[in-house]
């Protein structure tokens, strides 16, 4: 199984399909581990249809790239300077 991130209502229209079709097979159309789907539907039972879609998860990155004024003089230019390029 992927590393693919889901958003909030794709979770829901898995959790949706799970009452059709059963949990083991709509976390395989889904490509996600059948516990993996249960603890959705534990999340939307303990939050509610609409917390649980307002749920902000979190996705761990990279986060915000520090530069130094040093890196900045050996790039020859600044972050904003990069980001306007773009």
């Amino acid at each position: 199984m992927g590393s693919r991130q889901f958003t909030q209502q794709q979770k829901l229209s898995v959790l949706k399909a799970a009452e059709d079709v059963g949990v083991k097979e709509s976390a395989r159309v889904a490509g996600v581990h059948y516990v993996t789907v249960y603890e959705w539907r534990r999340q939307l039972e303990s939050l509610g249809e609409e917390a649980f879609l307002a749920k902000d998860v979190h996705r761990p990155g990279r986060g915000v790239k520090e530069v130094s004024q040093e890196q900045e003089l050996v790039h020859g230019c600044s972050l904003e300077d990069a980001d306007r390029r773009r």
